[in-house]
């Protein structure tokens, strides 16, 4: 069997059936694979295969937008495996986006992305490749809009530009979570531009505290915070703390 997409997305297309209350035999019927196999994240399929199970899925649930909510449900269903843990732990969206052919690898061996501009807070991405249809299209779309949805964070934003070409923005972590928490408190050792923690003093200068290169101190400054009801954020170097 061809190895063109990964098990994540066969993986997903299960795990959100099952979500839904789905009639998953009738998803399943006549694929050659065992559903132990469909599930496998380290495995691959053919498009073929992923074609049927799209097609299936729009007769299911009678929706020609349903690999795009697929793609955009995944990281909530946890059905992308080590992944799931691994972009959890990366902790900013940005790292993700501005890596998105890396992205994109993880699903699909047969389309391409490329990165046409980028920046702190958006993308514009060009999908291509012969197998580039528009359901494996859809699913990379909800797939790039809900990574912010590890850490709680509204989904990321998209906005067609052209039939390849799609722009994603996605909102300021620190600003969103000043925002929805005013214990939020970030404390900084003389490092503000580096560790961009400028954006948080900038637009909430009161919770703010430039300690200075006293790395301790502002540890020991931040669990003082924390025990007085605050929810302290300090930024640093790990090698100089």
């Amino acid at each position: 069997m061809k190895q063109e997409v990964s098990c994540r997305v066969t993986n997903s297309i299960v795990a959100y059936v099952r979500k839904e209350k789905k009639n998953l035999v009738r998803l399943l019927e006549g694929i050659e694979l065992s559903e132990e196999h469909l599930l496998d994240t380290n495995s691959w399929v053919s498009h073929e295969v992923v074609d049927t199970l799209f097609d299936r899925l729009e007769e299911i649930f009678f929706d020609n937008q349903i690999a795009y909510k697929v793609g955009l449900y995944s990281s909530r269903l946890e059905s992308w495996g080590v992944l799931d843990s691994v972009f959890r732990m990366i902790g900013e969206a940005r790292l993700i986006y501005h890596q998105a052919r890396k992205f994109t690898s993880y699903f699909y061996k047969t389309i391409e992305t490329r990165t046409v501009e980028k920046s702190d807070f958006h993308v514009l991405l060009k999908f291509s490749g012969k197998k580039a249809s528009p359901h494996h299209v859809q699913y990379l779309l909800g797939a790039f809009e809900s990574i912010p949805l590890y850490w709680n964070q509204p989904q990321a934003y998209s906005q067609k530009i052209d039939e390849v070409t799609y722009e994603f923005r996605w909102e300021n972590k620190q600003l969103f979570f000043g925002k929805k928490d005013p214990h939020v408190v970030v404390l900084c050792c003389d490092l503000t531009e580096s560790t961009r923690s400028h954006w948080f003093a900038e637009t909430f200068p009161e919770r703010f505290v430039e300690v200075g290169v006293a790395e301790q101190n502002m540890a020991g400054m931040a669990a003082g915070m924390a025990l007085n009801g605050k929810v302290p954020f300090i930024s640093s170097y790990a090698v100089f703390s």
